[in-house]
């Protein structure tokens, strides 16, 4: 047998197997409550480190929520708005410079220093931009909700919680980023970037900084004590144009050959075409693997895709896809759906008469709940589904 089938069947049994295992169920002590898804020239400084990283959210272990925990939590939002002066609003135009982001519960303020020094002392128009504080809120809102629920159940059935609520939740960093502009078009920023990234650092008495280390070489290989020095980082150096988040981007819809798809996924038992309902939600999305060949050749992997059978290039993706949707069948997801497509195979879940109908808010909740437990989790489900149009 070739090897590659021998590859794809193991893989498919796999999976199988894996969605096939039954997910645990509470036991005699009880249930937890689970949610859905340039070399910068060395200057001396004290060891205060405040990294630049994008937004990260990274899920909590259950934790009691008591009111005091709960205060702690929203706590950290009081001090959002001390920047709202000095926001980043559209009227910035649609080209900005990002220069630093703070995290943290002082980045708010750490955030406004930069940005008021840059407006006096190089006298440009700078922003304050907060990233996560949307989803944050969200999220807090999410979990009130859940213990008002498990409150309101105690009540009606004179019931006390041995441990208090348990509430798996989302951790959400919040980010406050500084920015610079704005501008017109893109072309007008890199040239004003051009400029920026020539200014001298900030003075770190002034603002704060992100602190770098290295490593000392010790000449003496005898001596293993370790020796680093710190050393601010001029955040010009580092800075890069980016678009205006408050200004919507207006982007038009490829066209879809629709024609081509029907026939991509003639022999699909599971087609999407057979949905019919002009909304469903995209939960997994499987990359098609490609080769490169010469102009010269007759003819193209793709101009046998959909017909597997007669090629000798076997489309894992579109077997994943195929295989996923059909085991998902079998664990009550009755309405669930494949679309092949050039570049990927899809699988969804659901049909719905638009994007904002109710039955698909509450199906992206149960979801994002079920796919958040083993063993669905090491199929790396999309962290929450995509609304998404069927083709017509």
């Amino acid at each position: 047998m070739n090897s590659r089938r021998i590859l794809g069947f193991v893989s498919v049994l796999g999976l199988l197997g894996l969605l096939n295992a039954s997910a645990q169920g509470p036991d005699e002590k009880g249930a937890v409550l689970r949610n859905g898804f340039d070399n910068v020239a060395p200057q001396a400084a004290p060891p205060r480190a405040v990294p630049m990283e994008a937004p990260r959210t990274t899920t909590a272990p259950a934790t009691v929520l008591t009111p005091e925990y709960l205060r702690s939590i929203l706590a950290s939002e009081d001090n959002l708005d001390i920047n709202r002066d000095i926001q980043v609003t559209p009227a910035a135009g649609k080209w900005l410079i990002m220069v630093i982001s703070y995290p943290g519960k002082d980045g708010p303020a750490q955030a406004r220093k930069m940005c008021l020094e840059l407006r006096s002392k190089n006298r440009i128009p700078s922003y304050v931009f907060v990233f996560g504080a949307e989803e944050r809120r969200k999220e807090n809102e999410r979990v009130k909700k859940i213990i008002e629920q498990q409150k309101a159940f105690y009540q009606q059935n004179n019931l006390t919680p041995d441990h208090g609520v348990r509430v798996r939740h989302q951790q959400i960093d919040v980010q406050h980023a500084v920015l610079i502009g704005g501008y017109g078009d893109d072309e007008t920023a890199k040239k004003a970037l051009g400029v920026i990234k020539n200014w001298d650092q900030p003075d770190e008495k002034k603002v704060d900084l992100e602190v770098k280390y290295y490593r000392l070489e010790d000449g003496n290989k005898a001596n293993k004590k370790e020796q680093r020095e710190a050393y601010y980082v001029n955040p010009f150096k580092r800075a890069f144009v980016c678009r205006n988040p408050t200004v919507k981007q207006e982007t038009q819809a490829p066209k879809i050959d629709v024609a081509a798809l029907r026939q991509m996924n003639a022999d699909e038992p599971y087609s999407l075409f057979h949905c019919k309902k002009p909304f469903t939600l995209a939960v997994k999305e499987f990359q098609t693997p490609y080769t490169m060949q010469d102009k010269t050749t007759q003819a193209s992997i793709w101009d046998k895709v959909g017909s597997l059978g007669k090629t000798s290039h076997p489309d894992f993706a579109k077997i994943s896809a195929h295989n996923l949707a059909e085991t998902l069948r079998k664990v009550n997801l009755s309405e669930t759906y494949v679309l092949h497509s050039k570049y990927s195979s899809s699988v969804t879940v659901g049909s719905f008469d638009s994007a904002d109908d109710p039955a698909l808010k509450m199906m992206q909740d149960k979801l994002a709940d079920r796919f958040s437990q083993a063993p669905f989790t090491q199929i790396q489900f999309f962290h929450r589904p995509v609304p998404m149009a069927v083709p017509r």
